[in-house]
Parts: C-alpha cells; structure tokens; sequence
C-alpha cells in the first residue's frame, strides 16, 4: 500500500522552493497525441528546476492494484468534496461526435472533451 505518511519528506535545497499541490498528473493519451513538445531547457536550468516522468506500464498489475486503492481513499473523497475537479474543455452532443474527435486531432484543447447524451 502507498502510504504518504510513510514516504521521505522531501527538503528543497539551496535555491529551491517546496511547493504543496494537491493533485498533479499528465494523462498519458494527452502526451500520446501531440507530435512533440518543446521545453526550453535552459530556463530549466537557470531556475534549477527538475522535469521528471514515468508510467506505469512497466509496473506489476500489484502495484498498479496498490495505486488505484490509494487513489479511492485518498484522491476520491477530493473529487467527491469538490476540493478538485476534472477540467472539461469543451462539450459535445453526441451527434457531433465527430466535431469532438476533430478537435482532439487539432492537439491545441485544454482539458476534457466531453460528450453528451440527451439533455444532460
């Protein structure tokens, strides 16, 4: 189980600032769509910050269980208190499913491409 009580508490070194967030994340599909991404390294380094990565894909289906436990308990009840919400881009009819598609294609939203069914 991925408890963070038990984790190290990370201490910011010189020239560095310890930012608290309460969720941070890159959905992997997002990444997948785009042709590339620039990052201007130099403005990494002056400000000395890290860009760090990783997936899961690689990672036993027990580990995969364990991180999907700890999200029920810990990142749910957030989404439930509305202390975070998901980012909704845009929406669609779901007879203009393909409007949707098309401007997920584009790669220039932000947030989620929702499609409606009914009134809803």
């Amino acid at each position: 189980m991925l408890v963070p009580e038990q984790r190290p508490l990370p201490r910011p070194g010189d020239n560095e600032i310890l930012i608290r967030v309460h969720a941070a994340g890159v959905n992997r599909p997002d990444i997948m769509q785009r042709a590339r991404a620039e990052v201007d390294v130099r403005r990494l380094m002056m400000k000395r910050l890290r860009h760090t990565g990783s997936t899961p894909r690689p990672r036993s289906v027990a580990f995969k269980a364990r991180i999907a436990e700890t999200l029920h308990e810990r990142v749910w009840p957030l989404f439930e208190a509305r202390r975070i919400a998901p980012i909704i881009g845009s929406t669609y009819p779901l007879a203009r499913a393909a409007d949707a598609h098309a401007r997920m294609d584009a790669g220039d939203h932000v947030g989620r491409i929702v499609l409606t069914v009914g009134d809803g």
